[in-house]
């Protein structure tokens, strides 16, 4: 039994990137792998873009000081999450101490997925290139996103050392392929993400229904980006003429704010409709066979799309977007799981070859 160490973002409370490195761990455990996620705290090294206004930033305080009990039980539900779901090492290394980690203790270091490789984060850190890894064999990305379109000049040519050392690449969009061929001339799968290598039935056995109460019937709202008063008008009318409630979860001012993972699950698959600019929102649309509806999302002045269209692209979907709320979506499940599962068995013949044949001499 191989023992994989899985190297990805798991600090903080976000939804799609505690799903995601759920998912990596399971299906490494439906390969028979011993699976461990090493705990990453990195520090700010990095310059944050933030084009919030002054007024903004102050209106985002206040909220955080009033619904500061609401902040602080999804601060819990989440570090109970990492503890029951994602067998996280005991000591949590930092961007000063990773390199003491006994890479001796594992077989294999999986990198990915998230936007690992996404160099204008704050919190992007060398650590997700792998770079305290000796052995090049035990290095393999699955998935690994780099969310934007470009790589941050400062760090491009640590990119171009360290990926140099991987034995084996894959990404997940087509946008990630071509900045590898670009960098270092090489061509690389494009796989799927963790989240639809697990099974629909699996996930609805790891959703739990919420204790609050929710309406029968609902549109959930789920954005990591700005909702806009313009926007909000927009969702308050489309939930006006489909005659169903709102449930909100990434907003601060929602009772449903502190939701765990296992919930949002729930939520999503007993939606109605989905309106969202997330990644992995889309993702549990498509599982679970909702309508949704996608916002474009801007972060920094830059393009955070590319992952969706990725996704849609390769499942032949047909972009159903923020100008599109008055047409139905009319998704053709048939044909999207079809495709889903030809890419399934080709993502899977990647992770076979990474597992099967490494060179243990």
């Amino acid at each position: 039994m191989k023992k994989v160490a899985v190297v990805t973002m798991n600090h903080g409370y976000n939804y799609g990137n505690k799903l995601q490195n759920y998912a990596v761990k399971k299906m490494y455990e439906n390969l028979d792998c011993d699976v461990e996620t090493i705990s990453f705290q990195p520090k700010n090294n990095n310059k944050v873009i933030n084009n919030q206004t002054f007024i903004e930033k102050i209106k985002k305080k206040v909220r955080k000081i009033l619904y500061f009990k609401r902040e602080k039980n999804r601060l819990i539900k989440f570090k109970k999450f990492n503890q029951k779901f994602l067998n996280m090492t005991d000591k949590i290394y930092t961007s000063d101490n990773y390199k003491e980690i006994d890479c001796n203790s594992y077989d294999l270091f999986s990198v990915g997925s998230d936007q690992v490789w996404n160099s204008y984060f704050w919190d992007f850190s060398s650590f997700y290139l792998l770079d305290f890894v000796d052995d090049s064999n035990k290095k393999i990305s699955y998935a690994a996103s780099f969310g934007v379109d470009d790589i941050n000049p400062v760090y491009k040519e640590k990119f171009k050392e360290c990926l140099n050392q991987f034995r084996c690449i894959s990404v997940r969009e087509l946008q990630g392929k071509k900045i590898i061929k670009d960098l270092i001339d090489k061509d690389v799968p494009v796989v799927l993400d963790p989240t639809l290598m697990v099974s629909r039935k699996d996930w609805i056995d790891f959703s739990i229904k919420p204790e609050k109460n929710q309406p029968k019937k609902y549109i959930f709202t789920y954005f990591l980006g700005e909702v806009n008063k313009e926007r909000k008008k927009k969702i308050k009318k489309f939930a006006r003429k489909k005659k169903l409630d709102i449930i909100t979860l990434n907003d601060i001012t929602s009772r449903y704010y502190d939701c765990n993972p296992n919930e949002m699950i729930y939520l999503i698959r007993n939606a109605e409709y989905i309106l969202t600019d997330s990644f992995h929102a889309c993702v549990f649309s498509i599982i679970f066979e909702k309508d949704f509806y996608i916002f474009d999302r801007v972060s920094g002045g830059k393009n955070m799309n590319s992952r969706i269209e990725t996704l849609l692209t390769s499942l032949e979907i047909h972009k159903m977007g923020e100008k599109d709320l008055n047409i139905d979506c009319n998704y053709d499940y048939k044909k999207i799981n079809s495709k889903l599962n030809n890419i399934k068995d080709e993502s899977y013949k990647y992770l076979y070859s990474v597992l099967g044949d490494r060179n243990d001499k």
